[in-house]
């Protein structure tokens, strides 16, 4: 068995001024959210998934199955555009931030 304290160890990045504002502030409300995880992990994980996933299709079911079966599903009777989601919902909130990197990326020499 794998014990967490036997596991490879990394330290965390530096965060710089152009990170993002992490979600959590401090230890207290990490534990907050920490407990709220645990004890109703589908009201949880179902919010986090509408607050921060646009979804063409609503869930109903937030897991089904089981990781002891190897059936674990997310989220499966919802429907979402991935490429909507970790690109275009950027473009049209900043189209500056998301264009340049792809013009630079694409079309460069």
């Amino acid at each position: 068995m794998f014990e967490a304290a036997d596991a490879e160890k990394f330290e965390h990045p530096e965060v710089l001024d152009e990170h993002p504002t992490p979600h959590v502030h401090g230890l207290e409300e990490y534990q907050k959210v920490y407990k709220e995880s645990i004890e109703n992990p589908n009201k949880f994980w179902g919010n986090l998934a509408r607050d921060m996933v646009t979804w063409d299709k609503d869930f109903q079911t937030v897991r089904s199955g089981s990781f002891a079966h190897g059936d674990m599903a997310w989220f499966a009777d919802g429907r979402l555009s991935p490429c909507y989601n970790l690109v275009d919902r950027h473009a049209i909130k900043n189209p500056d931030s998301v264009m340049k990197p792809l013009s630079f990326s694409t079309f460069s020499g």
